[in-house]
């Protein structure tokens, strides 16, 4: 946890990875080396998916901040699908054998409508994009494998469970060349470096960033529990996990009469 008045302005070359025009906004916290491990980026995730954990998210006065994405609301189209990429959900065993196509995990690969616009991220590492790539029932979040800088055409790094169809619908995420707007940011794992475009607050306001994967509270066996006054808060996993438990509530701390 850290005051947003400890941020400071990134170097010159940091800020060349940013947008021209957020420059200016742009701060930086350094965090203490030892949380570097526990950064997390995006991860795969979506219909079908489980996951134990989210990336670490940048928390500015209780209000979660969002990481750097284009478009910044909404989603993008998709212009054109060069390849669907191979279709997980055929090769399942419910799938009846005379029609089930196994084949080896191939991403997709689609020129977005704003083609140019994707050519910048050409240079992105560890960039991802979210979408509903196919029906508007089944959302997936998938790596960018690649960009193409004369065409724009983007590579995913894993394929959608349906394939990909122009239909579909995207936006991008953790690109630090879309910081540019209030309320997002990034961060760079390997300085452990978050960068963001603050909100407008007090110097003394409280900023914190997420680490944990695993639960806050793990209950085993309980019964008959209730959590009273715990705030639960800034975390990647979840907030409480019970196995073998009944009767457990989480309840707000009453309040003595005025």
């Amino acid at each position: 946890v850290a005051r947003a008045g400890a941020w400071e302005r990134p170097t010159e070359a940091e800020l060349a990875r940013f947008p021209a025009e957020s420059r200016g906004r742009i701060r930086a916290w350094r965090l203490p080396a030892g949380d570097g491990a526990s950064i997390a980026g995006p991860v795969h995730s979506g219909h079908g998916i489980e996951i134990a954990a989210i990336h670490s998210e940048l928390f500015v006065a209780d209000r979660a901040l969002t990481l750097a994405r284009w478009p910044n609301e909404g989603f993008a189209e998709i212009g054109a699908i060069v390849d669907p990429g191979s279709v997980p959900r055929d090769a399942m065993d419910d799938i009846p054998a005379d029609k089930r196509v196994v084949a080896p995990d191939r991403g997709g690969v689609f020129v977005p409508k704003d083609a140019a616009h994707a050519t910048r991220w050409a240079a992105a590492q560890d960039a991802w994009a979210l979408g509903f790539w196919n029906w508007d029932w089944s959302h997936e979040q998938l790596p960018i494998a690649g960009v193409d800088a004369r065409t724009g055409a983007v590579t995913l790094g894993l394929p959608h469970r349906y394939g990909l169809a122009a239909r579909g619908r995207f936006f991008v995420l953790d690109i630090p060349g879309e910081l540019d707007a209030e309320g997002e940011y990034w961060i760079d794992r390997a300085v452990h470096t978050a960068y963001a475009w603050l909100p407008a607050v007090a110097d003394d306001t409280p900023c914190a960033l997420s680490i944990l994967g695993e639960p806050l509270l793990r209950l085993e066996g309980a019964h008959d529990l209730v959590i009273r006054g715990v705030r639960f808060e800034w975390t990647r996993g979840a907030a409480i996990e019970a196995s073998a438990s009944s009767h457990a509530a989480t309840a707000r701390p009453s309040r003595s009469p005025a």
